[in-house]
């Protein structure tokens, strides 16, 4: 039995790859953030904690799906400039 590389299958495997990183991002955005309270926890500033933390949960899920998108259009241009060269 000889193995051979199948562009299709690569082009199925690299869009669902794009697809599962920008479902990861959407469940990161969705799920809320959970603070914690610690013993050296200031309870002045919670609500400045609490905000900077989501911006850097919503700026991780910002960088996943931006991943994901790029990873999907990547596929695709790769898989057209194939297409136009192997007819």
């Amino acid at each position: 039995m000889r193995w051979s590389i199948n562009l299709d299958l690569i082009f199925n495997a690299c869009f669902f790859v794009g697809a599962l990183i920008i479902c990861v991002a959407l469940v990161i955005m969705i799920i809320p953030y959970r603070f914690l309270f610690d013993k050296l926890t200031d309870h002045s500033n919670i609500a400045e904690r609490y905000r900077e933390q989501r911006e850097q949960k919503s700026k991780k899920a910002n960088e996943f799906l931006f991943l994901g998108m790029s990873v999907i259009i990547i596929t695709g241009i790769v898989q057209i400039f194939v297409w136009l060269f192997s007819r």
